[in-house]
């Protein structure tokens, strides 16, 4: 691959609530990368502990010796995900921002493999890759999540399911900024922003193997049942359709099938998302 070719931005957000041990795990991921960043922007979303703040302190000192310019930004207070990509991403200097999420571990050759695809295709916006699913008391596995791979099945399937697993996702900045960067949807922040894309016409694809490996505990199925994700859900599609991504018969069928579900014990939410992510 060609030098100027192997250059991009990881960008990566961190709570006060996160695991600092994961954290570290994460940044390790990164930094194990056989094509490593250029740059790395850790956007400090609210007060950190400790802990967390000695991690940021330790890789910082890591980036800098291996060239790697490290650029930390603070929230005063806890302000969301996509608020946090949002202001990462201004200070992100490469044409290419690879999101990392600061619990998961990512493959060696995670960026290695994304930068040839958009090496292959300058046209794409979105690289992706499929995911699996593994919590703090097992090693092993627990779900696959595997996504649409051609940008016309992305499209097609974009309608009912998320088509992008968040976590893995390299994004060209200029074309996410075109089309207003990520908006404050609560848990779909990401799935709006691949509609809009998609509706202006920008390409994503995914490649077909497990790049990352995403940590989800019970609190990640609890925090997707209830009438308050309810609610947003339904907020969320009506975004949708109101915006012309989804037909007002897609609404109706996304609210009776995607709503229902969110009234369900997490117990069971756990089983359908297994189900529906069974390779």
């Amino acid at each position: 691959m060609e030098p100027d070719k192997e250059r991009y931005t990881a960008l990566i957000s961190v709570y006060g609530k996160e695991n600092f041990s994961f954290f570290e795990t994460a940044l390790n991921s990164i930094q194990l990368q056989t094509i490593r960043p250029t740059q790395i922007v850790i956007v400090k979303d609210g007060p950190l502990d400790d802990q967390l703040e000695k991690v940021i302190a330790k890789f910082k000192i890591i980036f800098l010796k291996e060239n790697i310019e490290c650029i930390i930004k603070e929230n005063k207070v806890n302000r969301g995900l996509g608020y946090s990509l949002n202001k990462g991403l201004k200070f992100s200097s490469e044409e290419l921002v690879a999101r990392f999420d600061s619990d998961d571990i990512n493959e060696p050759k995670r960026m290695e493999k994304t930068l040839e695809v958009f090496q292959s295709n300058k046209t794409l916006s979105v690289v992706g890759s499929y995911i699996d699913e593994f919590n703090e008391d097992s090693k092993v596995p627990l779900t696959k999540r595997t996504v649409p791979v051609t940008y016309g099945k992305i499209k097609s399937e974009s309608n009912s399911r998320n088509p992008m697993n968040h976590m893995s996702v390299t994004l060209r900045k200029i074309d996410i900024e075109k089309v207003g960067g990520y908006e404050d949807v609560p848990y779909f922040e990401d799935y709006y922003l691949w509609m809009k894309l998609i509706k202006s016409g920008y390409k994503l694809v995914n490649i077909p193997e497990v790049l990352v490996h995403a940590r989800a505990n019970a609190s990640f199925y609890k925090r997707r049942t209830g009438f308050s994700y309810l609610k947003k859900e339904i907020h969320f599609q009506y975004l949708l359709v109101s915006g012309h991504m989804i037909s007002g018969l897609v609404f109706l069928r996304n609210i009776i099938m995607r709503g229902g579900a969110r009234l369900l014990s997490p117990k069971k939410i756990r089983l359908i998302y297994r189900l529906l992510r069974k390779d």
